[in-house]
């Protein structure tokens, strides 16, 4: 019995490597790795970063709407149903991240297409306190510019005024009255009515017009050509594989299941609403799972359960963005190829 419980650590050892698959098999990497190096393309495919595509001279301005979740799939859950999606419902961010890199920033200028809602009306209030300042500004200028030319008149008739009295005190005085001057009455009324005609010939102040003077806020700008596109589909257990060993109570096994995302971009000229190009890519998801365990008798009543376990799932969202790199590298050979 001491040498059966001697051997158990050699035999637990055995039963993790005898759980191993064999050399060849396209598994996932060891937990260790970064979990960016999980999605990786080999080289084999030709891939090339987005950062190291030649630089483009002149941008193609691109509006991104939103990448919709098609397939409706719920996260796997064997104890009770979820209602949480099992992918992102933010794939657009993810191709708007990929745009932005291409050539170094080079391709394509991007305009706010997602949040396009909350863009129109951060731009309706800046557009309506814009106006308001404005409107304001001109209230004020049209009253000053009418009350300084009533007092500009009021100065002049004031001063008509004195000298008429004064010019009337005098002829009082000698009691020589020129023969065809009318009477002081009169000439008070010919002065008002100078008054009134002067004062009609101001302008009124003038209504304000949003038209008049620049835009209150800037042009939204537009794009020139759409990316638009769609997950399309998410198919689970696809694959399922293992292997497993036991040897006197001691043993271990090995699961990998492979799922599989699918996506679809397409590249659609906004003029005439033609699409210049279409890309589906579909991209694995591989989950492993390493269970291990041991029983063995300690003494004639006594037993040593042991069982370990680890479970890796590769990240989907690290398998979107991978599909959406090869499905923005279609995309950038359609530019070429029309001579964008």
């Amino acid at each position: 019995m001491l040498m059966r419980t001697a051997a158990l650590p050699a035999l637990l050892s055995l039963g993790l490597s005898a759980c191993s698959v064999a050399p060849g098999d396209d598994l996932p990497p060891p937990l260790s790795a970064p979990l960016a190096q999980q999605n990786t393309l080999p080289a084999a495919m030709g891939f090339t970063p987005l950062e190291e595509v030649a630089p483009r001279h002149t941008p193609l301005r691109v509006a991104v709407f939103d990448i919709p979740d098609q397939t409706g799939a719920n996260r796997a859950n064997p104890n009770f149903a979820e209602v949480s999606r099992a992918l992102t419902q933010g794939a657009e961010t993810l191709v708007i991240d990929n745009l932005s890199r291409v050539g170094g920033g080079t391709w394509f200028t991007l305009v706010e297409r997602a949040a396009l809602q909350a863009l129109t009306e951060e731009r309706r209030i800046d557009s309506a306190q814009t106006l308001e300042a404005r409107q304001r500004d001109h209230v004020t200028s049209e009253r000053a510019r009418v009350a300084d030319a009533l007092a500009a008149l009021d100065a002049e008739i004031a001063q008509i005024r004195a000298q008429v009295d004064a010019e009337y005190a005098a002829i009082d005085d000698t009691g020589q009255r020129p023969d065809g001057l009318p009477s002081y009455a009169q000439t008070q009324q010919n002065i008002q009515n100078l008054y009134n005609q002067r004062r009609s010939e101001i302008e009124q102040e003038k209504p304000f017009s949003a038209f008049e003077g620049n835009a209150p806020i800037g042009t939204l700008g537009t794009a020139d050509y759409l990316i638009t596109g769609a997950i399309v589909a998410y198919d689970s257990d696809i694959r399922t594989e293992g292997a497993g060993l036991r040897f006197f109570n001691i043993g271990g096994q090995q699961e990998i299941r492979t799922d599989s995302i699918t996506v679809n971009l397409r590249l659609v000229r906004v003029s005439d609403g033609v699409i210049l190009g279409t890309h589906t890519i579909t991209q694995t998801v591989r989950s492993r799972a390493m269970k291990t365990n041991g029983m063995a008798y300690v003494t004639a009543d006594r037993i040593l359960d042991f069982e370990a376990g680890t479970v890796i799932n590769e990240p989907k969202t690290f398998a979107l963005d991978a599909a959406f790199q090869q499905a923005i590298h279609g995309i950038l050979d359609d530019i070429r190829r029309l001579s964008l």
